[in-house]
């Protein structure tokens, strides 16, 4: 693995299933117990939601990342990222999706239940994606239009084009937040630009 032959100490932290990689140092994986009521759903992933916090928190004292690298994360976002925020460390994300700019691109909530879900969606999404905004020092975007098409701050977007071998089987989880201790500098932003 090219990080850890360079120094580097990956951790990742999931939702749902710990992610496993030889290149990985540890994992730990957050596993949300389903609310019964899906009011009580909604509400633990559009707002804050304690035990993730906590977990996050715990996660982050126990392995002191120099460096916060985020995959996709739609669920949760109102507890992840003001976490992130306050650890005070930078936080890179990939953007793999326009999630950020609409929740159901293929509109697929009818009816007058739906047009009441579109609305919390798009009051849910402002707000998560204000939070984002706050909490990552830099976007990498895979493609042109994720990085046009998104309005994220032009210094803080970087066009990578990613390279990767088709897999067959999808990665354990649905969100993926990668930590690594930089071993060779103390600038771990650097290696982005």
């Amino acid at each position: 693995d090219e990080a850890k032959r360079r120094g580097h100490e990956q951790w990742a932290f999931s939702l749902e299933q710990e992610a496993s990689h030889p290149g990985l140092a540890g994992a730990m994986a957050f596993r949300y117990r389903r609310a019964a009521s899906p009011v009580r759903r909604r509400w633990d992933f559009h707002h804050h939601h304690e035990p993730l916090a906590a977990a996050l928190q715990a996660f982050l004292a126990q392995v002191r990342p120099d460096l916060i690298h985020v995959q996709n994360c739609a669920p949760f976002r109102s507890t992840v990222f003001p976490v992130l925020r306050a650890s005070g460390l930078p936080v890179v994300m990939t953007v793999h999706d326009f999630s950020l700019a609409d929740p159901h691109p293929a509109g697929l909530r009818l009816g007058w239940s739906g047009a009441l879900k579109r609305w919390l969606d798009r009051r849910s999404l402002a707000r998560a994606r204000r939070e984002v905004e706050a909490a990552v020092t830099l976007f990498l975007c895979p493609t042109r239009a994720l990085r046009d098409g998104l309005g994220f701050p032009a210094e803080r977007t970087r066009l990578l084009h990613v390279l990767f071998d088709p897999i067959t089987k999808r990665p354990a989880g649905d969100a993926t937040v990668i930590f690594m201790r930089e071993k060779e500098t103390r600038d771990p932003i650097r290696s982005f630009d």
